[in-house]
């Protein structure tokens, strides 16, 4: 496994775990109304997720374009 590929896999890992944290928040929230603090936190959390996927997605992408254009020269 190269370092992009490693790279990669954590950043899926990471993800999944701060999306499994942001559903845990959104469930609290349905179940109790959250003070001001607790819902800041969610929001937190909300951007938290956001960056890591759009940081996944990115790997995601240029690996598989740079797959594709070193496939694609021979």
């Amino acid at each position: 496994m190269n370092s992009n590929e490693l790279r990669w896999v954590q950043r899926l890992a990471n993800y999944k775990k701060a999306l499994a944290k942001l559903g845990e928040a959104i469930t609290q929230n349905s179940i109790h109304s959250l003070s001001e603090l607790e819902r800041e936190g969610m929001i937190k959390r909300f951007e938290f997720t956001y960056e890591l996927a759009g940081k996944h997605y990115k790997i995601c992408f240029i690996t598989k374009v740079m797959t594709y254009l070193v496939s694609s020269r021979y």
